[in-house]
């Protein structure tokens, strides 16, 4: 407490709901998992530039949400955010994540 705010389990959140979505019998149900992504997206979206700290991602926004906490730079990482922004990517035809998806790879090309 506070929360940190992980990037992977965000995406992967999404990607589950866009799933339940896709695959509820229940007409209402898929509805509101559709509702719920799309608002998840524009979630990502706008949280997104906070994750990218100059050269480097962030695993969490814990610098944010905690005092005194530096970035959580966790290079294991990059290929799991770059993976699920090519994923939303190819789901919403977004190209802001398809953006990040190649700023990020070019921070990876660095080292």
């Amino acid at each position: 407490n506070p929360p940190s705010y992980t990037l992977n389990g965000h995406m992967y959140t999404l990607i589950g709901i866009y799933d339940w979505a896709n695959v509820s019998s229940d007409k209402k149900i898929g509805e509101e998992a559709k509702y719920y992504f799309n608002q998840g997206l524009e979630t990502l979206r706008y949280i997104l530039p906070y994750y990218d700290i100059g050269g480097f991602v962030t695993y969490d926004l814990g610098y944010l949400t905690k005092s005194g906490i530096k970035p959580t730079v966790n290079l294991n990482y990059y290929g799991t955010h770059i993976t699920l922004l090519d994923a939303l990517y190819r789901i919403t035809g977004d190209k802001t994540f398809e953006d990040y998806s190649n700023l990020w790879i070019s921070y990876v090309k660095k080292y």
